[in-house]
């Protein structure tokens, strides 16, 4: 496809970049069409995803910028040549293969609340800033959405989170209640949001609070969604435990690959694959891979779930 040519001081310092340059490497030795294929889509992301965020992280030299945005180009031809969608017609079809729509529960549930989705100005207070393979946030907790301004950047702690929840919410979530955790999802573009999910009809604060996974991106596709517990900077749970999204266990092998793009070490991040309510009836039915435990490792959840294509097949409906 193309040579190594992001050469250059402080390589090693910049995850992104290290994972663009394995992508690479195993798109050039895909034994198969549709290992090529998912990796094209992986090679995609993992360059937009660069070039949206290298002005947060000093780390991520600007010097490259030209070259990732090259390799980014030549994957969105390609996919474009071998989805048959032409490269404007790369964004839709990466939704249609990626995305997660809302389930017939999420639509039902959002009927008539959709004036409360947060506006794309409102969600920034919940973004998630990667850098120093640390996840940041602005703190939403105090963020001033009259004055649009947003205090400095601090490593997020999801327990601030779920504390904030139990005091102002009166209709406890029982995926995050004492548990130090919160909702998050994974935008077509792979941003990370994490949030608090406040239900009461008679909350009032500094900021509007998302109420369900789909209040982020105002009802429209993700790639992942669930809960998350993130302590000091460092992600340690994530499950696809959405309602509204229904993301299947394939969706959550995208999120887990993102963060080890952006640093994060699977191997310290416990994965629940499962549905609380699933649990409940089945408590030990595995997840997909035959031997894989309802809760794991993230090392042994990809290991086992994390064939290239497999997971092309199963985001194609395969």
């Amino acid at each position: 496809m193309v040579g190594n040519r992001f050469s250059g001081p402080f390589r090693r310092n910049d995850p992104a970049l290290n994972r663009i340059d394995e992508l690479v490497k195993a798109f050039n030795s895909a034994k198969t069409a549709g290992e090529g294929q998912y990796l094209l889509g992986e090679i995609f992301f993992s360059t937009m995803w660069w070039n949206n965020n290298y002005k947060s992280d000093p780390k991520m030299h600007e010097g490259r910028r030209e070259a990732i945005m090259s390799l980014n180009l030549t994957a969105a031809n390609m996919l474009g040549t071998t989805l048959g969608c032409g490269i404007g017609g790369i964004a839709s079809e990466m939704r249609n293969i990626y995305g997660k729509n809302l389930s017939a529960y999420g639509a039902n549930v959002d009927q008539g609340k959709e004036d409360s989705y947060l506006t794309a100005a409102r969600r920034e207070a919940f973004r998630v800033v990667f850098k120093g393979g640390k996840a940041w946030r602005f703190n939403c907790l105090e963020y001033k959405q009259e004055q649009n301004v947003q205090t400095p950047l601090k490593p997020i702690d999801t327990k601030e989170y779920s504390e904030f929840m139990e005091k102002v919410d009166s209709d406890k979530d029982q995926r995050t209640e004492g548990q130090g955790k919160a909702g998050y999802i994974m935008s077509m573009s792979r941003e990370f949001y994490i949030g608090p999910f406040v239900a009461n009809k008679g909350f009032t604060g500094p900021i509007q609070m998302p109420k369900f996974h789909s209040f982020f991106m105002a009802g429209g596709p993700v790639q992942c969604g669930g809960i998350i517990r993130v302590k000091g900077g460092i992600v340690d749970y994530i499950d696809n435990e959405s309602g509204h999204y229904k993301p299947i266990d394939l969706a959550l092998v995208k999120a887990l690959e993102h963060l080890k793009t952006v640093g994060m070490n699977p191997k310290n991040i416990k994965v629940g694959g499962i549905s609380i309510r699933d649990r409940i009836k089945e408590p030990n039915k595995p997840v997909i891979a035959k031997g894989v435990p309802i809760d794991t490792w993230g090392d042994k959840f990809l290991a086992a779930n994390g064939n290239w294509e497999a997971i092309y097949a199963g985001s194609m409906g395969g």
